[in-house]
């Protein structure tokens, strides 16, 4: 009798690069400066906006509002919110195994330079606060964040010894039949 294995289904299995902010690189970025336009401050995040934060997430599974919940309470966070309204904006926290997770600005306030704030910003606070080399996973079919990722001087993308690009694999496993998961750029 053949036996059955337990999760036989991958609903995501994706490929990605890895990318960190080299050591040498550090103390130039710890004191790169970040000016918001005007209307805009930067706060912690608190848990209480993890439905919202999930709500615009391109893969939310069950218990990903829980789980965010959780890193917002115990791990730094970067919220940009809008002044007038109080509305958040512009967020990037921390996956809970050390990278950065998450980056998201709103449609509507695009290309004012806040998607980089959030991300310069958490990277900051990760290596002054929990001493954590900044580093981040962009998947292979996100060609924008490559390009967006590549282009800036303080992102490195990891090479094997053959000076190859090194790939993680996102994977998922389900016991039942799940919709297959799919990153894009947004």
């Amino acid at each position: 009798m053949e036996e059955q294995k337990s999760h036989t289904y991958k609903p995501l299995y994706q490929n990605a690069f890895i990318y960190n902010i080299e050591e040498k690189n550090h103390k130039d970025f710890l004191e790169k400066e970040i000016i918001l336009p005007d209307g805009f401050e930067v706060r912690p995040i608190s848990p209480e906006y993890s439905k919202q934060m999930m709500s615009v997430l391109l893969h939310y599974q069950n218990g990903d509002e829980l789980q965010a919940a959780i890193r917002l309470k115990e791990l730094p966070s970067v919220g940009i919110f809008e002044i007038s309204t109080n509305k958040l904006i512009a967020f990037e926290y921390n996956d809970g195994i050390g990278t950065i997770a998450h980056q998201y600005v709103y449609p509507e306030y695009r290309n004012k330079g806040l998607g980089k704030a959030v991300e310069i910003l958490i990277c900051q606070k990760n290596l002054k606060e929990l001493d954590i080399l900044p580093s981040k996973c962009v998947a292979l079919t996100r060609t924008k964040v490559i390009a967006i990722t590549e282009k800036t001087k303080y992102w490195s993308k990891l090479m094997d010894a053959n000076g190859n690009p090194l790939e993680i694999w996102w994977t998922i496993y389900s016991k039942t039949p799940q919709e297959k998961i799919i990153f894009c750029d947004n």
